[in-house]
């Protein structure tokens, strides 16, 4: 069963339909589109994650992204906190030093925040849900200003031997998992330059 890699659109072929498939373009690993779970399906597996202003852990998880946006973002710039769940963590964990503006897809469908441009946009543990990763990167890019940050937040398959085993790859809402080579691909097509690659965070600046 052959289908189109949803970020450089090369063709991909699946062994079943639960299956990932390694796009041999663009480095991406891609879910089998047959095994994609339902918006409401997506929404109570979001609601098990305990990502609440009160859980200390979660709060922890995001400080080295805040700190990391703070390193390269003056204080007061307009930023864009893209798919940013049920509460407004990163906001706290940036102690309100800059302007965010906030959309999720289930949580907080505000698509006002696109008429907006951004200093930097942020997307912490999203990428790997998106369907259609092309599509929302392309107009995340076209809200960002001339030189503007983009900061890509996910757990890059760059190390895992065997993808079967690996925990990002068992959650059945991930079904985009990316690579230092992918992010390198997405700034090609996007005139963009990584400016910064940490552990779990790229930094993409809009040429």
């Amino acid at each position: 069963m052959k289908h189109r890699c949803p970020l450089c659109y090369s063709i991909l072929t699946f062994t079943s339909a639960s299956s990932f498939s390694r796009c041999i373009e663009c480095d991406a690993y891609v879910k089998n589109p047959l095994s994609y779970l339902t918006p409401s399906q997506d929404i109570e597996r979001y609601k098990l994650h305990k990502n609440s202003l009160d859980n200390q852990s979660y709060l922890d998880f995001l400080t080295p992204l805040a700190n990391l946006i703070l390193k390269h973002v003056p204080s007061h710039s307009l930023g864009l906190d893209f798919g940013c769940g049920p509460v407004f963590a990163l906001e706290k964990c940036l102690n309100h030093k800059v302007n965010l503006q906030h959309y999720d897809l289930y949580f907080y469908p505000h698509l006002d925040a696109f008429k907006h441009t951004y200093d930097f946009i942020e997307c912490s543990e999203v990428i790997e849900h998106l369907h259609h990763p092309k599509k929302e990167l392309e107009r995340l890019i076209q809200c960002l200003k001339h030189e503007g940050l983009l900061f890509i937040q996910t757990h890059r398959h760059d190390e895992v031997d065997h993808l079967e085993s690996w925990y990002y790859a068992k959650d059945p809402t991930h079904v985009f998992l990316i690579s230092l080579k992918t992010c390198e691909h997405i700034a090609h097509m996007f005139n963009c330059e990584i400016i910064e690659v940490t552990p779990r965070c790229v930094v993409f600046q809009k040429r």
